[in-house]
This record gives structure tokens, C-alpha cells and sequence, in this order.
């Protein structure tokens, strides 16, 4: 009975050590997956804001019209706290976020929620992260990401609108609400579907993406159209294709359909 017992404390003791291990190891690597530090933090913008210029390395930029300006970043980090600044002179609050090179499993990312005025001009790019805006009536918006999407809802048409990702969607909406004579709108992709809806006619709207499929809508009318796809269909509704206007629209991809309508 006294072997048995000893036998049965042994072998406990074995489970034990490798439930242990296999503990140990999940923790590891759920250390590695899962930030070991997250913390959120507000800063009040300090002023009136006319233009925001943000640059981020890894993590979502998104917009919010409000007063009294304010950002809201989350960091997360396993290792070294990433880097920021931000600073307001002139009317242009500049925010500047950097993640600390070559750090393995750092898992550094830091998540930006920016509240400004509706009126405001925007620049903002991002490496691995989204960027949205809604609500604006920005007189220019320019939006990048390299491995994310773009999607703007504007209350007004800006004079200028370029977004562009390389891996990821870009969609845009825009009302009416433009006393600019022109508006000159790009939205690109290399690897993502492009869906831009326009209420005002642009002087000049420009579509493209690799592989994806496009979606335009302006007011109905005369344009100067260009289209072209090598694997996919095109179809045109409500748009008339002039050389001699001013306006022009262009919709290009490789693999994807193409759509264009007015209404």
C-alpha cells in the first residue's frame, strides 16, 4: 500500500509540474498576443483648432466634431511605452506617435479618438490602422493608411479630398454643402473596394484600385469619363460622357467591377 501511495504522490506531482508548464507557457504566450500595459489618457487641445496634422506608426485615428477639443489615445505595449507629442501653434494641432523600433513582441499600438471642430482641415496618416471622419465640414481632408481602411462621412464637400490605403476599403460620403467653384476628389487603393458618393459634381473625381471594385455617384450630367478594368464589367447609368466639359471623372481597376450612376 506504501508503494502505491508513493507511486500515486509521483505521478501527481508529474501532472502538476506539467500543467505548470503548460500554465507558464499559455501565460508567455498570451504575453506576447495581448499587451501586458494598456492605459487611456485625455488631453484637452489647449486652443482653438482651425487644421489637425496627425501621424500615427500602429493604431486607428478616428474624428469626432465637438467643442472643447479634446484626444483621446489608448497605448498598449508589451515592453517600451511608445512615444507622443502633441502641440497647438497657429491654429494646427499636431500629434505625432511613434512606436519604438526594433523591439520584438512589443505589441506597441496606440488608438487615437481626436474631438475638434466640425470646420476643421484634416491630415492624418496611419502605417497598420483605420481612419474615420464623420460629421465634418472640412474645406480640405487628406486620409492614409498603408494596412487599414479609409471611410469619411462628410456634411459638406471639401474643395479637397484624397484618401488612400494600399490594404483596405476606402469609402466616402459628402453632401452638398460646398461654396468652393470646384472640388477636386481623389480615393485609391491598391488591394480594397473604392465607394465614394458625391451630392455637388466635381471638377475632377478620381477612382482606383488594383484589385477591387469601384462604386462612384455624382450628380447626374455630362462628364469627361474614363474608365477601364482588364478582369470585371462596367456599368455607366445616368451619365453622359463629353470630352469638351470641364468636369471630369475617372475609374480604373485591374481585377474588379466598375460602377458609375447619377442620381
Amino acid at each position: 500500500m506504501r508503494g502505491k501511495v508513493q507511486w500515486v504522490l509521483v505521478l501527481a506531482g508529474v501532472a502538476w509540474a506539467g500543467l505548470s508548464a503548460v500554465a507558464s507557457a499559455a501565460w508567455g504566450f498570451a504575453s506576447f498576443t495581448t499587451p501586458r500595459h494598456t492605459v487611456t489618457i485625455t488631453t484637452e487641445t489647449g486652443g482653438p483648432v482651425t487644421k489637425v496634422d496627425v501621424r500615427n506608426d500602429n493604431g486607428d485615428i478616428a474624428f469626432r466634431p465637438g467643442s472643447p477639443g479634446a484626444v483621446t489615445r489608448t497605448e498598449a505595449w508589451n515592453f517600451v511605452r511608445p512615444s507622443y507629442t502633441q502641440s497647438l501653434h497657429s491654429g494646427t494641432l499636431t500629434i505625432r506617435v511613434r512606436c519604438p523600433k526594433n523591439v520584438s513582441n512589443n505589441r506597441c499600438s496606440v488608438r487615437l479618438a481626436i474631438t475638434v471642430p466640425p470646420t476643421v482641415d484634416i491630415s492624418a496618416r496611419t502605417t497598420n490602422g483605420n481612419v474615420r471622419a464623420a460629421g465634418f465640414q472640412s474645406q480640405a481632408v487628406v486620409a492614409n493608411s498603408t494596412n487599414g481602411d479609409v471611410n469619411v462621412a462628410l456634411d459638406a464637400q471639401p474643395v479637397g479630398l484624397s484618401l488612400r490605403t494600399i490594404n483596405g476599403n476606402v469609402t466616402a460620403k459628402a453632401s452638398g454643402k460646398v461654396n468652393a467653384a470646384h472640388s477636386e476628389v481623389t480615393a485609391t487603393s491598391t488591394n480594397g473596394n473604392v465607394d465614394v458618393s458625391l451630392k455637388r459634381a466635381p471638377t475632377t473625381l478620381s477612382l482606383a484600385t488594383v484589385t477591387g471594385s469601384i462604386r462612384g455617384r455624382v450628380p447626374a450630367g455630362s462628364y469627361r469619363l474614363t474608365t477601364h478594368t482588364v478582369f470585371g464589367r462596367v456599368s455607366v447609368n445616368g451619365l453622359r460622357n463629353d470630352p469638351n466639359t470641364s468636369d471630369a471623372v475617372s475609374a480604373r481597376t485591374a481585377f474588379g467591377n466598375i460602377s458609375l450612376s447619377g442620381g
